[in-house]
């Protein structure tokens, strides 16, 4: 639906170092794979750069990780999001409310990689917050070795869209060995309850 990803100036940014661990490489995979299939393509005649100035922060954490995911756009940006979900993009809680939706698809795809690999997490209700202007940082593995920080952009200059995922595991993670194990929902499954 949202097209070719070479198109779309998708890139995934790896800190310097290589993937140190299963768990890393199926991170960096998992959030890879969920901004090329749920962040909204950016039409070629519309200009979505500027200044990013809304945010939507997840938290999750389970016994083996924990950690924060991010999506902040420009106005642009938001406002193609809140078209793709669907809404006004001119009513601002309801853009706002489809950055945290397009947050909680981006982590939910993340969480189910992992659940199916034996890694449970629990999540918690996004967070969305509006500024003047937001800037993005970091990429750098903590300095004492207990967790990692991954980022996924989709082009600034093309999209107005930026995503990031901020892990961290207290100790190393163990994977199971077939994703077939674990029971999980695929995406747009629904489940009840």
């Amino acid at each position: 639906n949202y097209g070719d990803t070479r198109k779309r100036g998708l890139r995934l940014h790896r800190p310097s170092m290589e993937p140190n661990s299963p768990f890393d490489s199926l991170t960096r995979d998992a959030v890879g794979e969920a901004v090329r299939d749920l962040v909204p393509q950016a039409r070629a005649d519309v200009d979505a750069s500027g200044a990013l100035t809304a945010v939507a922060v997840i938290g999750f954490a389970g016994d083996e990780v924990r950690g924060t995911l991010g999506l902040a756009a420009s106005r642009p940006g938001l406002a193609r999001v809140a078209r793709e979900a669907g809404v006004d993009a001119d009513d601002p809680l309801a853009a706002h409310d489809s950055l945290g939706e397009l947050a909680n698809l981006v982590v939910g795809h993340v969480k189910r990689c992992w659940a199916r690999r034996g890694v449970h997490a629990t999540l918690s209700t996004p967070l969305t917050l509006r500024g003047v202007a937001i800037e993005v940082c970091g990429a750098e593995r903590c300095a004492n070795g207990t967790g990692a920080f991954v980022m996924a952009l989709s082009n600034a200059e093309e999209t107005g869209i930026h995503v990031w995922l901020d892990y961290h595991c207290p100790r190393e993670v163990v994977l199971l060995e077939d994703d077939s194990i674990e029971q999980v929902a695929d995406q747009g499954d629904a489940l009840f309850f």
